[in-house]
């Protein structure tokens, strides 16, 4: 009877009928053989919170988490009761489980969703799969569970009290903190530009830090900012960040619907942009410079600049993008510059479009810009147009002066030195 029973449960597990969570005894049990839609699904229909550890295998804080505080019972009993608990490994490595593995798309996605730049990071989630609260590092088993029964209540809280209309400063202000702190991308552009509604002084320093993360449009409140006090801005934030900010709302607003159908533009946090809709056949340049000239005509040039970029590199029509930035280099920042020459190394096959990004690459060294980024590109451009002692030279610069830091510089010179493309 007892072999029966073992054949049995092992062909229960192949099929994936066992139990689907893994225990500690007295401790939390951990979600296992569920994909992260599988586990949203379940939190919606059984109308549960969910609580994601998200940890790596070489992380002391998260190994002291495991065996110090997830194990203890007082904290297995409230995480069992009030969520469904889930464990996310972030890194890779060649001793990962099958399970694991097949979690590896599910993880990359949480992590580059949420921001996950520490560990370990603890993510809790409302039964309908939003996020609510955030926290980090290793946390004592009482702090840990007030942590836990905070997320269940403020934010969620907040939120509904904002979308039933309360809108005094002071709330406000608390649900914008909270919103950061779960990195609600959605919210916290809409409750920053609720809160600055309501302020009498935008040139303060805290409202025009609101002002450069809220204003997509130029019906907010703060693109009036923006434009009539660059000064004051800048002072905040930094030398003609107010310019490029205007500058990227107009391309959005006003440049993109020369250039696609039905545009769109979806913004995820942390500078990633999507940006929908059919590209356009033709494009009316001239119209759109004509708009451009006359309702900002100290921006039209750059905005310009922008569209054809964006139009060119899309297509992809590496001929006229190359010829777009040869026109632009004058007034482009010199970042963009560097970037627009590494989508031609990276991308471009065409010689002559090869040979302009470097003089572009080249330029930017030779006029002091040696951070590692400026280099990679130049010797990188270097390589691919033939000149390989060059750049391994350039390479093994890099190498010398960053240390510890310059391993991708280092796997570059490798390849180079055996003659293997790298692009």
């Amino acid at each position: 009877m007892k072999k029966i029973s073992i054949i049995i449960a092992v062909c229960l597990s192949c099929c994936g009928y066992l139990h689907a969570q893994t225990a500690v005894p007295g401790g939390i049990d951990f979600v296992k053989g569920l994909t992260w839609a599988q586990i949203k699904e379940k939190a919606k229909t059984e109308n549960r919170y969910i609580f994601v550890d998200v940890f790596t295998t070489w992380c002391v804080p998260c190994i002291k988490m495991d065996k110090e505080v997830f194990t203890q019972k007082k904290v297995g009993d409230f995480f069992n009761k009030n969520f469904i608990n889930v464990k996310v490994q972030a890194d890779k490595g060649k001793n990962d489980s099958d399970p694991v593995k097949r979690w590896y798309s599910d993880a990359a996605y949480i992590a580059a969703t949420y921001n996950i730049d520490s560990y370990p990071t603890y993510l809790f989630f409302n039964p309908q799969g939003e996020i609510v609260h955030r926290t980090t590092g290793f946390t004592e088993a009482d702090k840990f569970i007030a942590a836990a029964t905070t997320a269940k209540g403020t934010y969620f809280s907040q939120k509904m009290r904002f979308d039933a209309g309360e809108r005094n400063p002071d709330s406000l202000l608390k649900l914008i903190k909270s919103a950061q702190l779960v990195n609600d991308v959605k919210l916290i552009p809409i409750a920053m530009n609720q809160y600055l509604s309501t302020q009498k002084d935008l040139l303060s320093d805290e409202n025009i830090k609101f002002i450069s993360e809220a204003t997509n449009n130029t019906t907010d409140p703060g693109f009036k900012i923006l434009r009539t006090h660059p000064v004051e801005a800048d002072r905040v934030l930094g030398k003609g960040r107010s310019a490029e900010i205007v500058k990227m709302i107009l391309f959005d607003e006003v440049a993109l619907p020369y250039l696609r159908t039905d545009a769109s533009v979806t913004k995820y946090g942390g500078g990633m942009v999507v940006y929908g809709g059919k590209l356009k056949d033709t494009v009316d340049w001239a119209g759109l410079k004509n708009k451009l000239t006359t309702e900002y005509p100290d921006l039209s040039e750059s905005v310009m600049a922008s569209s054809k970029l964006h139009y060119y590199e899309s297509l992809p029509d590496w001929v006229k993008y190359t010829e777009a930035v040869s026109e632009a280099e004058g007034i482009m920042n010199k970042s963009v510059l560097n970037n627009s020459a590494f989508i031609i190394f990276s991308q471009c096959e065409n010689d002559e479009c090869i040979k302009k990004a470097l003089g572009w690459a080249e330029r930017l060294v030779l006029a002091g810009n040696k951070d590692p980024e400026y280099l990679y590109t130049y010797g990188s451009l270097l390589y691919k147009s033939g000149r390989t002692k060059e750049a391994t030279e350039v390479f093994e610069n890099a190498v010398k002066s960053m240390g510890n830091q310059g391993e991708g510089f280092a796997k570059q010179l490798e390849k180079m030195k055996k003659g293997e493309k790298i692009w």
